[in-house]
């Protein structure tokens, strides 16, 4: 049976992060992390774990340190974990604190890479494509098995809207704790006026080889895009330049298709988006 455990601690005051209100993030399935948080005095977490006292000094610690690095000094955490890994457990809280504190640039900054990444050639071998649910943690977890020659973590359709701000930090965790080895890393979001520009700043924080636009109709988004981008990569000190995959879904998009593909020197295929395609 699960068993519930307390820790307290007391933080110091400053100019840290501060919550206006009760949130949740996460669920109570397989590989995943339920995590809600609320303001109060102090710091207090309680751990339901499904693993009993196993794990509970390092599902603190994890709480401890994302609470820490946002400055956060009152709250008063619940974590219920069904075998959840750290990096599971960190990107809920950071989901969590997301919606207690509102959006800010304190939930746009990078995250230390877990293992050596290096940057993907232009003409890198793109056979092979696989899309992961950006908000599913039980195949999150296992997607850097596979091998594909492009991984595409996706926080567009395969994610459903009350969900796509938790997506985000949890793509941005998996980019940066799992061992990709040469597999290309690409993260599709949403269209910029829908959320995609919120996406881009808060999962280039994990260094992915490429970002892919859906619904491209106009090289002003592939250049609005490409501007953004110029613009991340140096606050965020990415260390080699991201690439542009456009998706093509529309007949629009199609008549466009060869000033999409010209926008930019960012842009190394095009998609085409059969499923959707209308």
């Amino acid at each position: 049976m699960p068993r519930k455990r307390y820790w307290h601690c007391c933080c110091g005051e400053g100019g840290g992060m501060e919550l206006l209100r009760e949130a949740r993030c996460g669920s109570e399935d397989r590989s995943d992390a339920l995590v809600c948080v609320r303001p109060g005095p102090g710091v207090r977490v309680e751990v339901t774990s499904k693993t009993g006292p196993m794990y509970e000094a390092r599902i603190r610690e994890v709480v401890g340190e994302v609470l820490g690095s946002y400055g956060v000094a009152g709250a008063e955490v619940r974590v219920t974990e069904q075998g959840a890994y750290d990096h599971v457990i960190a990107a809920r809280l950071e989901g969590a604190l997301y919606r207690a504190a509102g959006a800010g640039e304190a939930f746009h900054q990078p995250l230390p890479l877990a293992r050596p990444r290096q940057g993907s050639p232009r003409d890198h071998l793109r056979r092979t494509r696989l899309y992961i649910p950006g908000n599913n943690a039980r195949l999150l977890a296992f997607c850097d098995t596979f091998g594909p020659d492009c991984l595409l973590l996706d926080l567009e359709d395969a994610v459903p809207p009350e969900e796509k701000d938790a997506a985000r930090f949890l793509v941005r965790r998996v980019l940066a704790t799992l061992d990709f080895g040469d597999t290309e890393l690409w993260v599709r979001i949403n269209p910029l006026d829908r959320g995609g520009e919120e996406d881009l700043r808060v999962v280039l924080g994990g260094k992915p080889h490429g970002i892919c636009l859906p619904k491209a109709e106009s090289p002003v988004e592939i250049t609005r895009l490409a501007g953004l981008l110029y613009e991340l990569e140096g606050r965020l000190g990415l260390p080699w330049r991201v690439w542009i995959m456009p998706i093509i879904e529309s007949p629009k998009g199609v008549a466009q298709a060869a000033d999409i593909a010209r926008a930019s020197e960012r842009v190394v295929c095009l998609a085409f988006g059969a499923e959707d395609y209308t």
